[in-house]
């Protein structure tokens, strides 16, 4: 684990920044809908999906640190489902599917989760995606 190069640094304060002055997350935060939420990361998502992708390309001992960087409460839970799923797919298991040595990253993940405010929706929402992609790859398999 290498500490995070100060060009990823500064564009996660940037989307943090952003996703704090976000009109959405003010409408959220007033009124606490899923929809709201789920609305937010459609916004902020994929600038967050498409950053954790050049840091995986570009440097990735420094992956963990973006990571835990993404737990921190300015960015309100944002695309942790996807770092939690990350962190269990990188693990190194045995023959008897137990992990080789502990996986710290991805019980930091997993609490940072179960703690956050936005457990609800984290919750429901990545259920409500894994059910429409679901749905989206057995409609798009059928013939027309």
């Amino acid at each position: 684990m290498q500490p995070l190069d100060e060009q990823y640094y500064n564009r996660l304060n940037e989307i943090a920044g952003a996703i704090q002055e976000s009109p959405k997350l003010e409408q959220y935060l007033e009124e606490e809908e899923d929809e709201l939420y789920n609305d937010l990361r459609l916004e902020f998502e994929p600038m967050l999906s498409e950053l954790h992708h050049q840091v995986a390309a570009e440097a990735p001992l420094q992956l963990v640190t973006f990571e835990k960087y993404l737990l921190e409460p300015p960015f309100e839970g944002l695309y942790l489902p996807r770092v939690l799923g990350y962190a269990v797919l990188r693990g190194e298991i045995s023959d008897q599917y137990r992990y080789v040595r502990p996986n710290d990253h991805f019980k930091d993940i997993l609490l940072a989760i179960c703690k956050s405010v936005h457990f609800e929706q984290l919750k429901s929402g990545s259920a409500r995606l894994s059910r429409s992609a679901s749905r989206s790859a057995a409609t798009s398999g059928s013939p027309t």
